[in-house]
């Protein structure tokens, strides 16, 4: 998310300079001409904020306001700027030492202002990342602990899932893997062009659903795993499974979240004993119906519906098949959102550049013509069904596909 530049300076030429100078640079700016409209918006913003201030104002000083802000809670805290003209050391030392980020005086040119704020942003992104990768290792050990108490420790195999009939779960595996094997075995020309599904309705209570993406890169194909769930049996499954009463949402969907994931790995299994492999880039995650519906399913998928029991109600497991062919493409023809569906090596062979399962990126797309240079080089890739681009999208906003570099395996 782009930052937002908040200006707050008495002087109406001061704020109308700044305002015009950053907005012609490419930044969003918003003016006020004290602290306290200033801190009204402040308060209620989402984005994050780059703050621009006077010093000398009236009620409350930039001093004053610099210590207000940083008294404030913030996801992303925001770069603080002074802006006075004050020029002797010990007030730059004071300013600093109360919380602004960086000392602007009042003779400084256009150039350098716009040099700062970009070097502002620049702190705020690294801000950003290091917070995505903080919240990420907090939902993977939240994860790790949902799948310690919910796998039966005498078995770490998905059919025995506290809370779920083992047979069911073993026969809806089976069942899938027969399924899908009987696809694979057809050429992929005559594959079906409209959706086909078994005879099991879709129940209108349903509260939760989950999602991942596997590809079968032999086999030219993608396949996008859903688990649904009513509310109701999603909570007598987390008191079953969990053996505690879940204290928010996030407890439901961690839990069904991380029961795709064996379901997942358990189908990759039985996939992988017979004979099909199996590449799986994305970590499972959860939604509610209510505020995220999920992406329509596309004229050529090939739909698979099964209801996975157990005592307290009955899940519900939505495979979709969609063709994605392997290409070999130059660097240049690389797109983000593409997988690798081999383990890419340097030239030598001697070391690993990406894993099989990458989702690249331009970060990754980078590094490629970086290490193994040449314009004329070719890569294999597959495609991403556009069921789990949209997913990723719902996931992470726009440009999700620019960050999926959390999501590859390295």
């Amino acid at each position: 998310m782009a930052p937002i530049i908040i200006i707050v300076d008495d002087s109406a030429a001061e704020r109308a300079r700044y305002d015009a100078l950053l907005s012609a640079a490419g930044f969003t700016v918003e003016s006020f001409d004290g602290a306290a409209h200033a801190l009204a918006r402040i308060r209620d913003a989402l984005e994050p904020l780059i703050i621009i201030t006077d010093w000398v104002m009236p009620n409350i000083s930039g001093l004053q306001f610099v210590a207000m802000l940083r008294a404030l809670d913030f996801d992303i805290s925001p770069y603080i700027m002074m802006l006075t003209g004050r020029s002797e050391k010990v007030s730059i030392v004071s300013a600093l030492n109360r919380g602004a980020d960086d000392y602007l005086p009042k003779t400084v040119s256009d150039a350098e202002v716009v040099a700062r704020t970009r070097v502002a942003e620049r702190a705020i992104r690294r801000h950003e990342a290091q917070a995505q990768k903080i919240d990420r290792l907090q939902e993977i050990i939240r994860r790790f602990d949902i799948r310690y108490r919910i796998v039966d420790e005498r078995d770490g195999d998905c059919g025995s899932l506290r809370g779920l009939e083992a047979g069911s779960v073993a026969a809806v595996l089976r069942s899938a893997t027969s399924v899908l094997k009987a696809v694979h075995a057809e050429p992929p020309a005559q594959l079906p062009d409209s959706p086909a599904s078994n005879d099991i309705a879709e129940p209108s209570d349903l509260a939760f659903w989950s999602w991942t993406g596997v590809g079968i890169p032999e086999d030219n194909s993608w396949l996008d795993i859903r688990l649904s769930v009513s509310r109701e049996v999603a909570l007598a499954l987390h008191s079953a499974m969990v053996q505690t009463d879940p204290t928010s949402q996030m407890d439901l969907c961690d839990l069904l979240a991380e029961t795709t994931n064996l379901i997942q790995g358990a189908l990759k299994s039985e996939l992988q004993r017979a004979g099909v492999r199996l590449i799986s880039p994305h970590l499972p995650s959860c939604f509610e119906f209510e505020s995220s519906r999920p992406p329509p399913i596309p004229s050529d998928t090939v739909h698979h519906r099964y209801e996975v029991s157990s005592d307290v109600g009955s899940l519900f497991l939505d495979i979709f098949e969609t063709r994605a062919d392997v290409q070999d493409l130059l660097f240049a023809e690389l797109r983000s959102g593409q997988v690798l569906p081999e383990t890419l090596y340097s030239a030598d062979g001697q070391v690993v550049l990406l894993r099989a399962g990458t989702v690249l990126d331009a970060r990754f797309i980078a590094r490629l013509k970086e290490q193994v240079g040449g314009a004329d080089c070719q890569v294999s890739v597959f495609a991403m069904s556009p069921m789990s681009v949209d997913m990723v999208a719902t996931e992470h906003g726009t440009g999700a596909l620019e960050t999926a570099i959390q999501r590859a395996t390295l």
